[in-house]
């Protein structure tokens, strides 16, 4: 019965979790950006572009912790922490850096149950447990020899690789030009911005 059971390597975990995180935990980023680029001529292919830089960096970060034992504890840390996240910003329209965190840090229990409602608790459900469940189920399967396992490693890391220096090359100045203008996108990406805010705050 086990063995019907659909397995995946997690090499390929890595770049299809990087692809949730990018679709499914960035609705302020993508609502953002939608206003930034509104009456653009290219603003269509500008946002398509600066979604799949993202998911091509966030593929090279998770393909470098892409082991059996390691990749799915991290991801639902993940999962867990970017439900989070998306709630304070959804809800309260934050945006996620160091000093936040540092406010965050510093909030006594008295405000901590002020925040405290079913919608975090759903969003927790729905963003956070859910998804980690589903993945703690998930069977991870094992190449025959550790060459293997790290070659297909390096074959999708080239992938994500490629696109990330295609997107760069092909709309190098519009994408230039975007970041250079809005600093404050880095501190809409989910994951990247919690986890930058937490290293900058530690």
């Amino acid at each position: 019965m086990s063995a019907l059971r659909a397995r995946i390597h997690p090499e390929w975990l890595a770049p299809l979790a990087a692809a949730i995180l990018v679709l499914f935990y960035n609705r302020p980023l993508w609502q953002h950006l939608q206003q930034v680029l509104h009456g653009t001529t290219d603003g269509g292919v500008l946002g398509l572009a600066f979604a799949a830089m993202l998911w091509a960096i966030f593929s090279l970060v998770l393909l470098a912790f892409s082991f059996r034992r390691v990749l799915k504890p991290l991801l639902m840390v993940l999962f867990i922490g970017s439900a989070l996240t998306l709630y304070f910003m959804n809800e309260y329209g934050v945006l996620l850096d160091r000093e936040m965190l540092r406010n965050v840090a510093q909030t006594d229990a008295n405000e901590v149950r002020d925040l405290l409602s079913w919608r975090l608790a759903g969003y927790l459900l729905l963003f956070g447990v859910l998804p980690s469940l589903l993945l703690w189920k998930l069977p991870l399967a094992r190449r025959a020899t550790r060459w293997r396992a790290l070659l297909s490693r390096l074959a999708m890391g080239v992938v994500a690789l490629a696109v990330l220096l295609g997107v760069a090359l092909a709309q190098y100045q519009g994408l230039a030009s975007l970041l250079r203008n809005h600093h404050e996108l880095r501190l809409l990406a989910v994951p990247s911005n919690y986890l930058s805010a937490s290293y900058g705050y530690l």
